[in-house]
């Protein structure tokens, strides 16, 4: 038999049927084209040991001036630096809360931190210990938190709750202390399309509302704690409104006025949420807690956009020659120097030495530096600086020439903005 000589055209042809691909490829697995020949792709190895926490949403690579290569790497959690090998951590953090209780149960991985006011931390945040004396009889070590992170697990106004890897033994109770520092929130891991139906909050609920606790029983009637009156004792109403409606269980309960940590003027089992068959609220243990329901909207109707986060967390990444600039989406803006001697073990900030960021806007979208004129440009950002309500998506501000910290417009400077 004769040999015929014909060429197999490079790639897959997934488009036409395996009789109609004629001299083309129709399926592959593990192979990429190389001088128009298939070939098996090779194999891959991790290029380092640790577990980056989070979802990465973004890498920069850069250089500081003695030649030392830098990648950032932006996750919903964290700000970290690959250097040589190892990952750093050089995530911004908010200033320390001191006096914090420590208390547990028996038997039991979670650790409750009781604050003596609002603490502002969200389910999901990223905190670190500090000069940590755990309650006695925990069964567990200071050098188990000393130090170390931990997610916020629960939480209400005064207290959230972190989960150790370790049970607590027989006697655990309160008595320990320490100082907790927040890691600067970034955003959520995954994305949510459109606003109000289909992401989550259709037929009802917000994002992130402000919880707290009954200070007393609710019984199933009309009445108040305790079974009497029109007032509603709670553990916090801090970041309730003047007046709205909370959600206790499955119960909604308006309100027209607010105490010393009460509820004033309410009025039970709102908008048919009372007890079956009769018009009373339902009943509710001590210590249950209470939702702000105030923006809550009835099944079947969409929450309103400014109520919903759309957007994973996300960072924009960029260098003023050896310095990161990280910006958190839709918030502040942060440098690291890696030009100092103890880089790799100091945080980005909006402090850091002759590269603040302290008069930057607090609400941008994405940032950027101009690599030729060494402008830092704020891309849907502020009109009004340090004013988040402001924020513009079609506003631009650019500090002054090789000054990233410099917004103000002046006859001799070339910051400036417009929209």
């Amino acid at each position: 038999m004769a040999l015929i000589d014909f060429k197999v055209l490079p790639g897959i042809d997934k488009q036409d049927t395996e009789s109609g691909a004629e001299n083309r490829w129709v399926d592959c697995d593990n192979v990429r084209f190389r001088y128009n020949l298939p070939e098996k792709v090779g194999g891959w190895s991790s290029l380092i040991s640790d577990t980056i926490v989070g979802v990465a949403r973004r890498e920069f690579a850069f250089v500081d001036l003695e030649g030392n290569r830098y990648i950032a790497i932006g996750t919903d959690k964290f700000l970290l630096i690959y250097f040589e090998g190892q990952i750093y951590d050089i995530t911004p953090i908010k200033s320390t809360i001191g006096s914090v209780v420590m208390s547990a149960a028996d038997a039991t991985k979670e650790v409750s931190l009781t604050f003596s006011s609002n603490h502002n931390l969200q389910s999901g945040d990223i905190i670190l210990l500090d000069s940590v004396t755990v309650p006695s009889g925990i069964g567990l070590t200071d050098a188990a938190f000393e130090d170390k992170l931990f997610q916020v697990t629960r939480v209400t106004s005064s207290l959230v709750a972190i989960v150790t890897g370790t049970e607590t033994t027989t006697g655990a109770a309160g008595g320990g202390s320490c100082s907790v520092i927040p890691y600067e929130t970034v955003g959520p891991a995954a994305q949510s399309y459109g606003y109000g139906f289909g992401i989550g909050q259709y037929g009802g609920t917000v994002q992130s509302p402000f919880t707290t606790t009954l200070n007393g029983a609710l019984l199933a009637d009309t009445n108040g704690t305790g079974g009497s009156g029109t007032v509603i004792n709670v553990t916090s109403n801090s970041g309730l409104p003047a007046t709205g409606t909370i959600a206790v269980g499955n119960e909604l309960i308006t309100y027209t006025g607010k105490g010393t940590n009460t509820l004033t003027g309410i009025t039970r089992g709102a908008f048919g949420t009372a007890t079956v068959g009769t018009s009373n609220g339902q009943a509710h243990s001590n210590g249950a807690t209470v939702t702000d329901a105030s923006n809550f909207t009835g099944f079947g109707s969409a929450v309103e956009a400014s109520k919903v986060t759309l957007e994973p967390g996300l960072w924009s990444l960029s260098n003023f020659g050896q310095v990161l600039v990280a910006t958190i989406a839709n918030g502040k803006t942060f440098t690291w120097n890696s030009g100092i001697a103890a880089r790799l073990t100091t945080r980005a900030s909006t402090t850091t030495t002759n590269f603040q960021t302290t008069n930057n806007p607090t609400a941008t979208r994405v940032t950027l530096v101009s690599p030729t004129t060494r402008h830092l440009i704020h891309l849907g950002t502020e009109t009004t600086i340090g004013d988040t309500t402001t924020q513009d998506d079609m506003f631009i501000r650019f500090s002054n020439q090789e000054d990233i910290n410099d917004y103000t417009a002046t006859a001799i400077n070339s910051a400036g903005d417009f929209r």
